[in-house]
């Protein structure tokens, strides 16, 4: 009987665990440019941003935020720290798109190919949810 508590307790724990993850908590922000505008930017906590784009389009994405990390050697404390997030762009029929240009300073460009709705998030997940910075410039 004992045994069986145990393990119902240890499965209660490990699904409490992994919807407590930030991976499975998106938050979409839509994608809304000033008339006239070239870019669009977000500071925020959201990890999915949605918009409508023209075939052939030119997108230059950037994406930066705040990590937390565990540093035992100074005094056990919790480091927090700002770093680059790496970008991904998928397109109508939910197609992820190959960049002509990703680097690893949080920056990646695309040449959209189909007129429609593209969304841009990030990874790694663990970053999702923590306060960030977005940068989604266009050109013809």
């Amino acid at each position: 009987m004992l045994r069986a508590l145990s393990l119902a307790l240890l499965t209660c724990l490990s699904v409490g665990n992994a919807y407590a993850s930030s991976c499975v908590n998106p938050k979409l922000e839509k994608i809304r440019f000033t008339p006239g505008a070239v870019c669009w930017d977000y500071e925020g906590t959201a990890t999915h941003f949605q918009g409508t784009f023209a075939a052939g389009q030119k997108v230059r994405v950037e994406m930066h935020g705040i990590t937390h990390s565990y540093d035992q050697t100074f005094a056990n404390s919790n480091k927090i720290e700002w770093e680059f997030r790496s970008p991904s762009i998928s397109g109508p029929d939910q197609k992820l798109l190959t960049p002509t240009a990703d680097s690893e300073d949080g920056v990646i460009e695309a040449t959209l190919p189909k007129s429609g709705t593209y969304t841009f998030d990030f990874s790694p997940c663990a970053m999702w949810n923590y306060y960030g910075l977005v940068r989604i410039c266009t050109r013809p």
